[in-house]
This record gives C-alpha cells, structure tokens and sequence, in this order.
C-alpha cells in the first residue's frame, strides 16, 4: 500500500509528478485505451464517436481534444474543464484524488508501447516528395498561412523549413536532427487547416525543431510550436538570433542535450499565453539556471501565441521579455504557510499561488489563489508594505500573519520574482467599467485584462452586488413585472437609470437620481425591487449610520456599480449629510474632493473622486440649486393605486437579470449620443434617454419584451430654475438681508449693483447656502458676469463692489421687476 502522508507538504509540481494524469481522467469515468505512444479515449467535452481525446507528452502528463476547444493542458487544466470549477478547487481536488491514489493498491497505469524508431530513408524521401508537391501545389500551406493571419510568404517557409504539402490541404512538417552538415530526418509531422500537428508512427524528435539552422548566434529563442517558431524566425530574419521550436510542444522537458546547446547563451523562452506554456517557461527556465548566460520569458496576453501578434508586437514583445532572477529570499513555502528561512519559523497559515500580475498605477499586485480557499482574490505591493497591512488583508481572508516587517518584505520579494511565469494584467481599485468588461470583486463579465484589487470596501461591496451570487432570471418575465410595479412615469426613468448606471464611467455628466417621498410611500420597497432585479441586491446606506468617510470610499471605489443612500432627511448626521452635498456636486462629473488622512497617516491629504453612480432616496429635498441641477428628482406621490403587491411579489421571486444586462453590453456597441449640454437637466435627462434606448433594444431584440416609450413626466422639471446661478441667487436673496446696522447686503443702485461680498458670503454661510468658493471668488465671478465692475470704499466706509454693465437688468429681469431702490 503506497503511503498516505499529508500531501499538503508538495508544491504544485510535486504533486503532478506523483499524481497520474491518467488515474485523475479515469476517475472522471472516462475510459482510456492505449493506443501506440498515447492513451485515447471518446471525448468527454463533445459528442464523439471516434475516440479524439488523448493523454500524451514524454510522461503522459498531458491531455487534449483536437476536434473541440479543449486543445490541451494538464492535470489541473482537465480538472478545472471536467468540473468546472476555478484552480484553486482543482488543486484541492487533487490533493484529495492523491491520497485516494496512495490508498489504492489495485489501481494499476497503462502502459504505451514506444513503436520502433522509422526509417530516417523513408522519411527523407516523403519528406522529399512533399518537397516537390509544393511546387506544383502550394494551396495547402498558403491555407494555413491565412487561417493564421501570418503577413509572411509561404515560398520563405517552404525554402527555410523544407515544408512540403500532399494533395489540396495536406502540409508536411520534417524534423531533422540538430546536424547541420549531414542531415537526417527522424520525423515529421502533417497537419490540416483547423487541426494540429499530427507525429508519424515510428518519429522521434531528439532534437529542437530548427536546430539544424542553428548560425551559433548569443541569443536564442525557444518558441513552442512549428508554425510559432516560422513566424518567429520570419520576424527576427535579420537579426543576430537563433529561434529553435519545441519538438513536442509544451510538455516537454528540457533535456540534457538541449541544455548543453543552450549553455552561455542568453535564451528567451516564448510560451503560449497559456497556463501550459507558463508551466513550460517555469520549468525550462530552472532547468537552464546555471548553463544559459540568463534566461528571459516573453509574456504574452490571455491565450494569445506568436502567431496571433504582428511583427511589430512580437518585436516589442521580446524587447521587453522579463529576466529570470535566481536568488534566495528570506522566506519560503512550506505545507502550512511561509517560513522564515533563517529559523524555520512559520509566519502565515497561509500561501498565495499567483497566477497573474497586475499593474496599478502607483506598484504592483497579484492575483491567484490562497491555500484552502475556492474563490480568487488579490494583493497588492502596498498590502505587503507593513506588517499591519498583510495582517489586516490576511484578516480579511479569515487568515494570520505571524511575521515581521522584513518578512512581509521578503514576501512581496518571492512573489515578484515568479512575475515572468505569471500572465500580465492592470489592477484597478473601482469596481465596474474597464477596458469593455464589467469587473466585479470575484468575477469578470466580458474579456478584459483588468482585475478588481480587493481593499476595504470589498465587503461592503460584495453585500451590494447579487450578480454572480443570485439566481439569474429570465427577462421575459421579469422585465414586464418590472415595468407593473409603479406608474410608468416613475418606474421607467428608475428602470432607465439603474440600467445605464453601469456605463457611468463612459460619460463625462452622469445625473444623480433622487426619489423624494413621504413615510409610506414606498421608496425604499420600489428602490430595492429594481436595484435587485438588476444584480445588486437592494442593499442600501443610510445617513442615521453611516460616517462622511465611509461614504466618500464607497464611492470612490465603484465606476459603475450604484451606491444607494437612504434617508436623506432631517435628523440624518448633519456631517455625514454635509458630506453627501459634497458627494453630489462631485459625482456630476466623477471629480475628487479633498480629506484629511485615515489610519497610518492623518496628516496626509487624500483625494477621493465619487466615481459611482449615485441613487439618493429620503423626505427632504435639496434646497441647494447647484445639487437640484445635478439630479433626476422623481416625487413619489401618497397615492397607492399605481402600486402593485403581485408585481413587487414577481420581481423580488425573479432573480437578476443584471449578468445578462451586462453581458450584452460588452458584447455591443453601445452608442454614446452626443448630448444636449445647454443645461444640466438636459444632459441629464440625455444620459436617462440613452438608457432607456440601450434596455429597450436589449429587451426587444433577446426576449421579445416591448418596453413602450420612454416618459419623463414624472421628472421634476429644473429647467427654469437650473439658469440660475448660485450667485444670482445670492444676489436676490441678498436684496432683502441686512447687516447688523441694518445696511442691506445687495442693492439695486439705478444703473449699477452695490454688494457686500465679505457680509454677503458670510450670511449665506449662516443660512446654510452653499456657493462654490469665498467671497473673493464671489467678486472675481460677479464682475465676470456684469461685464464691467470694480471694488470701492463708499461714503460711510465700508467696501463694496459695484457691479455695472447688464448687473442691474438681469437683476431686475430674474425677480421680475421693473424697478427696485432700497
């Protein structure tokens, strides 16, 4: 009976050089046969009557379909596949089917037979006749130089690799030995457009394919496949470079022989983007430490390989290959968590397994998998900068950090140093919009290399966000339900704004919704239904609890995901209400506002931009008119007939529709209109206008739902008021204030304007009026606006300005008189 120690102590690749490939497929009730130099089997991943799935590479470590998308990967790679589920879950399954493994003494492996080596004679003649062929038939070949998208002639392959082709479709691949003098042909591949390359029986590939070509330069490339590495060898054709290919792809291993061809040269490995080719790139760059002068890895993006990149991308591409360092660090792995190496000491329960690095905008961060936990996370460099820092983010992962601050040094060290075995991505602290996806805190709807970096908010943000976590529902019945839950001119521009608030951040003017409503009118119950409907939960914050900071992250840490804030009324925190005004103002244009630090620094001034889409719901209204401006104000009426309690029931029942609503926006152009920007309520009413038209298309043209016209009726019109500016309402409130000597503040003086700017501003203050700056702002705007003013000192001595030009018109225009004289 084979031991059944804990197999928590073996890394990664311990643990699939113990563990079968074949025992993990066959346990999946797949039934392999083997077949010459591999194990065939029908294929589990598509209808299959003629076995295409195989297990195959120098140890059977691999496995692929060549008629369906699963081209090939490891055991881990058929794990995630098979069962769906994301690295971290099949490393833990695994490590279960490995003990299950070493507790079975009857599980015997299947053995391959290796054919007998074929006749280099006859390969050299095929090889010679397909040679030949391509003179009088080169179709084939030129048929996968376009299915490829390769901007290379097939005349240059065929004379530089001695590619031949059989018939219309046909390609032949040679693999001469590495001598370049007396070449002998030990193999070769064939291949049709749309498949991969296929061995003839009896091939051998002791040699790098091209390196019979090899012009002894310092610098290599290693590439994986035969036509990654024509390509490849067609981009560098003019430069001082030796570009060799993988004989058998990415599985195999770097042997002695090749190591020695390799010794002093300065190598870069170019692996698929691809985990596979990583897992290449890791091993061969360890196998080479020490005989290569140094190794580089070329990172290319998500699934991407040489071929799918012009020549100018796979240029730069290599110009800016990562080097592989080689250096101890203070700590290291170990089967419960790091180690400090100089005692042993463990100083985590925990390991991170990186799989991606990402650039922010001010260091780095990684993102992957923590030891015993399914779902995917992130850290950044600054989460590993203190020891308070990694023991406040292991906390938050319902794990300890033990160490010191050289440890988590050390840490963020180790991590770095795997960056070129990693794919490349950009870490961005807002949850929403990116790159066309819609990146959540655990998941991702669209293709993007963005990744949400996880911070303080992260749990507030996951409670407001059901999209991944709720049931998806069907729109045929839930957008109906939707639009029966008010009245249409209240429902629809609610509907209408949650459903474009997640475009927010492609749009420079984006409104504020308000809904304003007595006790019992059932805003919140009307709010939470569509917020929830839409994938996010109806959670809302509210201003009895919560803090003028907490807001201000929360808002600055989402680009498309609404943030509700609930009872805006009197009695709410009067800072925490203060702080939403701010909010406001600054979520109009997704602009920052200054505050003093938290935490570590409290003598840091930060800034934070209200980047998410706002929805604000309570009893009072703003009195301010630069806060009316930027909002959609829907008043919701005492009245309960347009209420439906069967609808609310349906809709709170349904599901989200939200992943569907985003997925079909990241698949579709989405049209931003140019809009109307004569005034705030109408670009306001725009953005409202597009979102409608975006939902309503979506609706019509996958579910069949008609959606009707959209109506505005039940928007408060501020189209009058929003032409007054806060100055000008200062100056008509400031006709009928006085000073304490009973000296108005504002005074309509025939032709001209007389105002006290300082008691003006100051006044305001007290009233709770809030203007943009102070009153030096206040004069440089007012003379700005008459067209002509100046500050002078009058006869009983005190400072005022005297505004000229069209002041006093205006003036009289807005109160709407023809003369006043105080």
């Amino acid at each position: 009976m084979r031991s059944t120690a804990d197999v928590g102590a073996l890394s990664i690749e311990q643990l699939k050089e113990e563990l079968p490939l074949q025992y993990v497929i066959t346990q999946a009730g797949i039934g392999l046969k083997p077949v010459g130099e591999r194990l065939m089997a029908l294929c589990p991943f598509h209808e299959d009557s003629n076995p295409s799935f195989a297990v195959f590479g120098e140890n059977l470590d691999y496995c692929g379909c060549w008629s369906c998308e699963f081209k090939g990967g490891d055991m881990l790679d058929f794990i995630q596949k098979k069962y769906g589920v994301e690295f971290g879950a099949a490393l833990d399954y695994a490590r279960k089917l490995l003990v299950a493994y070493r507790e079975d003494p009857t599980y015997e492996l299947l053995e391959v037979q290796q054919g007998e080596p074929g006749d280099p004679a006859k390969y050299a003649a095929d090889m010679m006749e397909a040679y030949n062929n391509y003179k009088a038939n080169p179709h084939a070949l030129e048929e996968l130089i376009l299915e490829k998208g390769l901007d290379m002639p097939a005349e240059w392959i065929h004379e530089n690799w001695w590619v031949g082709t059989r018939g219309n479709h046909e390609i032949v691949i040679p693999h001469p030995d590495e001598n370049p003098t007396n070449v002998t042909i030990t193999g070769y591949k064939t291949r049709y457009r749309g498949g991969h390359p296929y061995a003839v029986s009896g091939s051998r590939f002791p040699a790098l394919y091209g390196a019979w070509r090899s012009a002894n330069h310092d610098r290599v490339i290693v590439c994986e496949g035969e036509s990654d590495t024509w390509w490849t060898s067609y981009v560098f054709r003019n430069q001082k470079v030796d570009v060799f290919g993988l004989p058998t792809g990415a599985g195999a291993v770097c042997r002695a022989e090749w190591q020695e061809q390799l010794n002093g040269k300065d190598v870069y490995l170019l692996p698929d983007g691809d985990r596979a080719g990583r897992e290449f790139a890791r091993r061969w760059s360890s196998a080479l430490a020490g005989s290569a002068r140094s190794v580089h890895v070329v990172v290319l993006p998500d699934e991407k390989d040489a071929c799918k990149l012009t020549n100018t991308q796979l240029q730069k591409a290599v110009r800016a290959a990562l080097k592989v360092e080689q250096f101890p660090v203070g700590v290291a792995e170990q089967s419960l968590g790091y180690i400090r190496n100089s005692n042993g000491l463990l100083i985590s329960d925990w390991i991170f397994i990186p799989d991606r690095f990402l650039k922010l905008e001010d260091g780095f961060g990684f993102e992957g998998w923590i030891t015993g936990r399914p779902q995917r996370t992130t850290i950044s460099f600054l989460d590993m900068s203190s020891v308070k820092r990694l023991q406040s983010w292991a906390a938050r992962h319902e794990r300890h950090f033990f160490g010191t601050e050289k440890d988590a040094q050390h840490l963020s060290k180790l991590l770095e140093l795997r960056r070129p075995f990693m794919s490349a991505g950009i870490g961005v602290d807002k949850v929403g919009w990116h790159e066309g996806a819609f990146v959540l805190p655990d998941s991702i709807i669209g293709n993007s290399q963005a990744r949400y970096i996880h911070g303080d908010q992260t749990h507030i943000l996951r409670k407001i966000i059901g999209i991944g976590r709720m049931e998806t529902g069907a729109p045929s019945q839930l957008l109906p339900a939707l639009l029966r839950l008010h009245d249409p001119k209240i429902i629809k521009p609610l509907m209408a704004w949650v459903a474009v608030s997640a475009l927010r951040s492609l749009v420079r003017e984006f409104p504020i919704f308000f809904m304003q409503g007595g006790a019992e009118t059932g805003k919140t119950t009307l709010i939470r239904a569509v917020m929830s409907a839409f994938g996010y939960d109806g959670e809302e914050n509210t201003l009895t609890n919560t803090t003028p900071y907490a807001l201000a992250m929360l808002m600055s840490s989402s680009n498309g995901v609404p943030i509700w804030v609930d009872e805006y009324r009197l009695g709410a925190k009067e800072d925490a209400k203060k702080r939403l005004d701010q909010l406001v103002r600054d979520a109009w244009t997704a602009s920052s506002s200054s505050r003093g630090g938290q935490g570590e620094n409290l003598s840091k001034v930060v800034t934070t931009p209200a980047s998410a889409p706002l929805i604000i719901s309570g009893e009072d209204v703003f009195e301010e008119t630069s806060l009316r401006q930027r909002s959609i104000r829907i008043q919701l009426p005492m009245d309960t007939t347009h209420r439906s309690a069967q609808a609310l029931e349906e809709v709170l029942a349904g599901g989200e529709i939200g992943s569907l609503w985003l997925s079909w926006l990241v698949g579709h152009d989405v049209g931003i209109p140019v809009f109307d920007r004569t005034s705030r309520q109408a670009t306001a009413v725009g953005v409202l206008e597009w979102g409608w038209g975006l939902l309503s298309r979506w609706a019509e043209e996958g579910y069949g739902v008609d959606l009707g016209e959209f109506e505005m009726q039940g928007v408060e019109d501020r189209t009058e008021t929003e032409q007054i500016d806060p100055h000008i309402e200062a100056l008509i409130w400031g006709l009928d204030q006085r000073d304490d000597q009973w000296r108005p503040l504002v005074k309509l003086d025939g032709d001209t304007v007389l105002v006290k700017t300082l008691d003006l501003n100051n006044a305001a203050k007290k009233a709770k009026i809030m203007l943009p700056g102070g009153h030096l702002a206040m004069a440089n705007w007012m003379i700005e606006w008459a067209g002509d003013g100046h500050r002078e000192k009058t006869a009983e001595g005190f400072h005022v300005l005297r505004l000229g030009g069209r002041a006093a018109d205006e003036l009289r225009k807005v109160i709407g008189i023809e003369e006043k004289d105080l």
